[in-house]
This record gives C-alpha cells, sequence and structure tokens, in this order.
C-alpha cells in the first residue's frame, strides 16, 4: 500500500477525486464524511488547522483511505500533549475520515505503522466523536494492541440521536407516529401565532436567494435566544451558507412573526399543521425573525447543524413550530431517509427522534511520551479514585487546598507579566501564556 503525508491544508483539493470515489463505493450520504465538509472546515473556519497531518492511502493507484488530522497542543484533563485529531472539530458528531468498506484492517495497520515512523511528532492519539459502531475504530484498536507500543483508552462521549423516520416515509406517517400530546401542542402554538398576529417561514436554499440577509436574521435570532456562548467562529456559517448554497446543499429556515398582524395575500402566513412552506416566499417587510434551523442536505442524509429561537418570544413556541414544518419541508420535498441531531441528547429530542448511537472518544498513547503515559494513566486510576475521595468528607479540605494553590499560580504569572511589560522582556515559554489552535 503506498502512505502519503500532507502536511498543508492546501493540497487537499487533490484528494477530492479520491475522497468522492470511496464515499460513492461505500454509498455513504453523511454530511460529515464529504468533502464539503473537510474543506469548510480546512478552509472557512476562523481557527487555521493547526500542523496538518493528512495520511492518503492508495494501492494499485486506487483510493483505499483518507484519514485527514492534525496535531495539535491539547490541554487535556490533567496534562498538555501534542495530540494527533481529526480536522473537524468543530461541532460535528461523526469524524474519522473515508476508507473503503471491507478495507478497514489494512487501513488500520497501514496507519499505524506510518503513525510510529513518525512518532517524534506526536504525544497521543486523540479522535473524539467516533460512532461506537464504526467498524475502523474497531481494527485501529486492534491494529494499536498488535503492536504493543501504545496504551489504549476508549469512553462514552454522549448519545446521538436522529428523527425517528424510516427510508420513504413522508410527514403525514411521521405526523402520526408523533404522540397525542406532541402533535396537540404544535396545533396549539400555530393557532395562538395566527390568533395573535401572522407568521411565515422563509427557506433560503438557492444561490440566487439573499442568502446574506437570512444569515443577518440567523445572527439576530442567536443573539437573542437561551445560548449565550459565543460562536467558535464568528464567519463560519456565513461562509458555509454561502458555500452550500452554490451547491444546492443548504436549507436555512427562518421563521417570521407580525404581532396584531391578520393574513392576507399580501402577509401570508401558515394556517395550520398542513400547510406548505412557499418555496419562494420572499422575506416579509416589518416581520421580526424569532427562530431559525440551519440544514445541510447531502442526499438522502440531512444534517441540523444549528437551531434556536428568540428567548422573548418563547410563549410561541416558535422553535418547536419551525421544526414542524422543516422536517415536513425535508421529508415531502428533499425525501430525507435521515435526519440527524447531532451532539448532545436535549429533552426536547425526543419528542422528535430516537436514540441512534453512542459515540467515543478514543485515545492512544505514544509510549515515547512520559506525559500521555501519565495521562491515561491518570484517567483510568487518579480520576475514579478522586470520584470516591469527592464523596467522603475529605473532599472540602482537599478541594479548598487546590483552589489556594490556583489562585497563588495565577498570582505569580500575573506579577511576571506586569514585571515584564515594565522590563519589556518576552513573557516565558510554557503553560499559562498561551492555548492551542482550534481545528
Amino acid at each position: 500500500m503506498d502512505v502519503t503525508v500532507l502536511t498543508s491544508v492546501s493540497k487537499l483539493s487533490e484528494l477530492k477525486s479520491d475522497w468522492n470515489a470511496i464515499l460513492a463505493e461505500n454509498q455513504e450520504d453523511n454530511f460529515y464524511y464529504s468533502f464539503d465538509w473537510i474543506h469548510a472546515a480546512c478552509h472557512l473556519f476562523i481557527h487555521p488547522v493547526a500542523q496538518p497531518f493528512i495520511v492518503w492511502i492508495r494501492e494499485d493507484n486506487k483510493p483505499v483511505a483518507i484519514i485527514p488530522c492534525c496535531i495539535n497542543r491539547r490541554r487535556l484533563r490533567l496534562l498538555s500533549c501534542n495530540c494527533l485529531e481529526l480536522i473537524g472539530n468543530i461541532y460535528s458528531a461523526y469524524r474519522g475520515g473515508v476508507v473503503l468498506r471491507g478495507r478497514e484492517a489494512d487501513t488500520a495497520d497501514a496507519l499505524v505503522r506510518c503513525l510510529l515512523t513518525h512518532c517524534q511528532l506526536w504525544d497521543m492519539i486523540h479522535f473524539e466523536d467516533m460512532p461506537a459502531s464504526n467498524p475502523f475504530l474497531a481494527t485501529l484498536n486492534q491494529a494499536i494492541q498488535k503492536q504493543r507500543k501504545m496504551i489504549t483508552r476508549m469512553s462514552n462521549q454522549y448519545a446521538n440521536l436522529i428523527y425517528d423516520i424510516v427510508p420513504g416515509m413522508y410527514s403525514s406517517d411521521y405526523w402520526q407516529s408523533r404522540e397525542k400530546n406532541h402533535r396537540q401542542n404544535i396545533r396549539s402554538a400555530i393557532n395562538k401565532m395566527n390568533r395573535e398576529g401572522a407568521f411565515t417561514i422563509v427557506l433560503t436554499s438557492q444561490p440566487d436567494q439573499n442568502i446574506h440577509a437570512a444569515m443577518d436574521h440567523y445572527y439576530d435570532i442567536f443573539k437573542h435566544s437561551w445560548r449565550k456562548e459565543p460562536e467558535i467562529s464568528p464567519l463560519f456559517h456565513r461562509q458555509l451558507a454561502e458555500y452550500l448554497g452554490l451547491k444546492g446543499k443548504l436549507r436555512l429556515f427562518v421563521l417570521y412573526f407580525k404581532k396584531g398582524e391578520h393574513a392576507s395575500d399580501h402577509n401570508p402566513s401558515l394556517s395550520s399543521y398542513q400547510s406548505v412552506i412557499k418555496p419562494q416566499q420572499a422575506i416579509p417587510e416589518d416581520y421580526v425573525p424569532i427562530a431559525t434551523s440551519f440544514y445541510a442536505v447531502s442526499g438522502s442524509y440531512i444534517s441540523l447543524l444549528k437551531t434556536a429561537y428568540r428567548e422573548d418570544h418563547a410563549a410561541y413556541s416558535a422553535g418547536t413550530v419551525l421544526s414542524w414544518f422543516a422536517v415536513k419541508w425535508l421529508l415531502d420535498m428533499d425525501r430525507a431517509a435521515i435526519i440527524d441531531f447531532q451532539k448532545e441528547d436535549d429533552a426536547y429530542k425526543f419528542k422528535w427522534g430516537r436514540l441512534n448511537e453512542i459515540h467515543v472518544l478514543f485515545q492512544a498513547a505514544n509510549s515515547r511520551s512520559l506525559l500521555a503515559v501519565l495521562e491515561l494513566w491518570g484517567e483510568e486510576n487518579l480520576m475514579p479514585l478522586l470520584r470516591k475521595i469527592k464523596k467522603t468528607r475529605l473532599w472540602p479540605i482537599i478541594n479548598n487546598f487546590l483552589r489556594r494553590r490556583a489562585v497563588r499560580r495565577k498570582i505569580i504569572i500575573l506579577r511576571t507579566g506586569i514585571i515584564c511589560a515594565f522590563h519589556k522582556l518576552p513573557l516565558p515559554a510554557g503553560e499559562g501564556w498561551g492555548g492551542g489552535s482550534k481545528t
């Protein structure tokens, strides 16, 4: 097998034909395994990809696998290590590269040999968000065990949920499959908005539509939503929307509401749960955008990237209403076979979906790195002990000691920074003076 390591994302375009060939052979539609997603993660994200390490495997001039990694300095639970990670660490629930089905074991053996050849570059394999059922993950673990040169650890991260649908299902079937209370809540929310005003939903999916204006409203909704954490990359979703729009893969839904307004031909409204979103519905004037959902379409596999509603309009359950009309469109018009919720098992998702599978964190410590070995030893031995101590009377004493020590360390760092600034000296290297980049 021919193994090539690419160390620059500028060469990523060289892999596109091989990448798509593997996906076509595997009949894989998952957006997060698509070349479009890896391109977006590498080129649209505000933080540059830390030291790329993209493993390209071919045999007899045919593609076998592409494992897009990078080496990133990461603070783990106990120590900091140079971690070999999978590119795309933003919020995607799937990572792992693309591997020709049936060649997972060969790929794992080739990857492990490659990593041992470059073992001076990394301390820890740190593969997050791997589906527990991923056959490549199992073969990679076996290949590492055979070498007996690394210590491995696997831990559960979260449950992945998908909409409770089956291939070929239409929205009418899905509606009947939901619990009676859930259906009634949707009808009541629609009636409430129509009694107190008028609402409509605008779908932005084509490059000739005003994607920029729709994304302005998307960001405005997030600004007034319950999601208070800042965007990791302020322009990422705007640029991703434009990129997906050009490829026909964008489904950006925005619900607009105007209190006191009554529906008319000039100001249309969705009167019942059976109403249909108009494909070319213009953004209505003087309406307030109060809920949004950002989906990416890849064949019949559709991923929900982001969703939010305005907190000051929570009484209208706009998020629930929008979710219904969005899934109605995706089932009837896009003929979705899978609609993926991605990360997190929020309670509201169970009203719409079901458990798909558990996603895990896979780690392997380079035996040449004492820090990595200590990190995994601490996770396996020290952390369980601390959890037991936390339930005893000793914990307040230990916790107080650790806090005092942390405060003292911050005072030392601050004092050193002031002295360096006063004497115009460079800051010392090491932890506390900088962080790693994101991928």
